[in-house]
């Protein structure tokens, strides 16, 4: 499945695209502003991911959103499997009410080449992710962390830039 080249503006009441336990989904080229919840949802189930599946977010342009700019959870349910093989590329993601990016739950994430300017919670907020790589990422100006990470067991993190923050919360925090 893609979704690609659209233009969503003023979603009063919800996501501004939201995928529930749909696999090797494409999210390229959308224009997303002022949306009430998020501007892009991956949700899993407890069905199980395919480890050959994959799935991309790139390329897209997220401005106002009133909650997570992209948001790639499961339900949280301890029977719910990670998610896996997810790339989340080259976004350009502008004043967030909430986190930039929130990932929960993840298995081989790739996030790199953001720009994350204007979140008034995390940059980019981890939590539970394993064998991941974020790299390459711009964080600016976020009213949290930089980078804020719970509960992960590995990953790597290098040549992000991430300037202008204020750190109020404490624990494995970068920025």
């Amino acid at each position: 499945m893609t979704i690609s080249n659209n233009i969503i503006k003023d979603c009063e009441e919800q996501h501004g695209i939201y995928i529930q336990s749909h696999l090797n989904f494409i999210v390229t080229g959308n224009y997303i502003e002022v949306v009430e919840a998020q501007g892009i949802k991956f949700q899993h189930t407890s069905v199980q991911v395919d480890s050959d599946g994959s799935s991309t977010i790139v390329g897209n342009v997220l401005r106002d959103t009133k909650g997570h700019s992209i948001l790639i959870t499961n339900t949280g349910a301890a029977s719910d499997p990670f998610l896996k093989n997810i790339t989340i590329k080259g976004n350009s993601i502008l004043g967030s009410l909430n986190d930039g990016i929130q990932i929960h739950h993840g298995e081989n994430i790739i996030v790199t080449g953001n720009s994350i300017i204007n979140s008034a919670r995390q940059g980019l907020h981890i939590k539970n992710i394993d064998n991941s790589r974020f790299s390459n990422n711009i964080i600016e100006s976020t009213g949290r962390n930089g980078i804020f990470i719970a509960q992960t067991i590995s990953g790597t993190f290098e040549s992000n830039t991430i300037a202008n923050n204020t750190i109020i919360d404490a624990g494995n925090v970068f920025g």
